[in-house]
């Protein structure tokens, strides 16, 4: 069977336990039965790296397609296959949802790109496969150890971070690196909806200049940030 652009529309949205297809050259047997519902959402990806595409996302073979950092793309369907899920982004290109964001705009994480995080203080920062709260696996990240940001999803409110280990919940960390006035300007111009307080107020040394000790109080002046 050719995977039609007709043929694969109508085939994905029905309840059909397998079929076998040629792609790519060899027959292949894949489950089908999960449901394909429509999003038509504008995204962005604000990952560092190009991320290569597939043509489905039962048989996840690369196209030689990719989509790139700071790169927009229209959503037209989700489909989740064993317990992932996959956003459609042109006719027979999908990509995994964790690397194209519907909710975040770009002055949402501005502050946060090329910043660092660590585990907050007496809390445990789980790792997750993906951003969602169903795929939290028995990993956590180490305590006292600096992690760079690689890329976000989520929303404002409830923002998921990658890392070289994967993805973490914001709200269990501390942002590490907000140590010029420049970036503490940056974060001050945020929206309060996306004002996360848990900052990492002193650099890991712990040992100020005068310059850090006024940029200390300028912190304090900051709504809510904790350390």
């Amino acid at each position: 069977m050719d995977e039609t652009p007709s043929l694969w529309h109508w085939l994905i949205n029905k309840n059909i336990d397998g079929v076998v297809t040629n792609f790519p050259e060899i027959g292949f047997k894949y489950k089908l039965g999960t449901q394909k519902y429509a999003i038509n959402r504008n995204g962005i990806y604000f990952g560092k790296n190009k991320i290569p595409t597939m043509m489905n996302p039962y048989v996840r073979i690369s196209k030689k397609s990719f989509i790139k950092p700071g790169e927009k793309a229209h959503v037209s369907y989700g489909v989740r296959v064993d317990d992932r899920l996959f956003y459609q982004i042109a006719e027979r290109t999908f990509i995994s949802a964790e690397f194209v964001n519907l909710d975040l705009k770009p002055n949402d994480i501005r502050p946060f790109q090329n910043k660092q995080i660590l585990v907050r203080p007496n809390h445990e920062a789980q790792i997750y496969k993906y951003p969602e709260n169903t795929a939290k696996t028995d990993k956590k990240l180490k305590p006292r150890t600096l992690y760079k940001i690689l890329n976000f999803n989520g929303t404002p409110q409830n923002m998921w971070l990658y890392t070289t280990k994967s993805w973490i919940k914001a709200k269990d960390i501390l942002f590490y690196g907000f140590f010029d006035s420049s970036s503490l300007n940056t974060f001050e111009n945020l929206s309060r909806i996306s004002h996360y307080t848990n900052l990492a107020l002193l650099p890991s040394t712990g040992q100020y200049s005068i310059h850090e000790a006024n940029l200390f109080e300028k912190l304090k002046r900051v709504n809510n940030i904790i350390n």
